[in-house]
């Protein structure tokens, strides 16, 4: 075989063996609806390994270090561990402050404040996972939009960096 021909052939195989993984794999989608107390839907084929929910401070986009490294107002956490999360389809919804069967709650919930934005964090393995923002308005629970700056440790401190499309 032709040096030529052997460097296709690897590379059709590097590409079909490391693509063969991530078929049938679906991301992670979260819908938001509900009252005071946001439930979300869970749609995609990933396991729920952990979901999260942060207060966004007012001014957010000139935060000083990663929404994650403050204590969450609200965090489920499967058990025993990350890598033992139940199927998304299996569980289909989530409400805030209520943990689901073979979870544990690392953090109380909070009240939600009314007209304060919230980002959630939906770690799922075997699929991409997903994050937004929600707030509550008028007792109704909805998506909203907000800006988190991209920050990298370097030297021992966080700074802020151009975010990758």
């Amino acid at each position: 075989m032709s040096g030529i021909r052997f460097l296709a052939l690897a590379v059709a195989v590097t590409f079909a063996s490391i693509h063969s993984g991530c078929v049938g794999e679906q991301p992670t989608q979260v819908t938001i609806s509900g009252g005071a107390s946001p439930i979300f839907t869970l749609l995609g084929n990933g396991d729920l390994a952990t979901f999260t929910v942060y207060l966004v401070p007012p001014d957010s986009e000139h935060m000083a270090q990663p929404i994650s490294t403050t204590p969450p107002v609200w965090r489920i956490v499967a058990k025993p561990d990350f890598l033992h999360g139940r199927p998304i389809s299996q569980m289909r919804h989530l409400m805030y402050g209520v943990v689901p069967k073979g979870y544990q709650q690392t953090s109380d919930p909070q009240a939600i404040i009314p007209g304060t934005t919230y980002y959630f964090n939906c770690e799922t393995t075997n699929a991409p996972s997903a994050w937004g923002f929600f707030r509550v308005e008028n007792g109704k629970a909805m998506p909203t939009e907000a800006k988190l700056p991209c920050l990298d440790m370097r030297n021992g401190k966080w700074i802020t960096v151009p975010c990758s499309q």
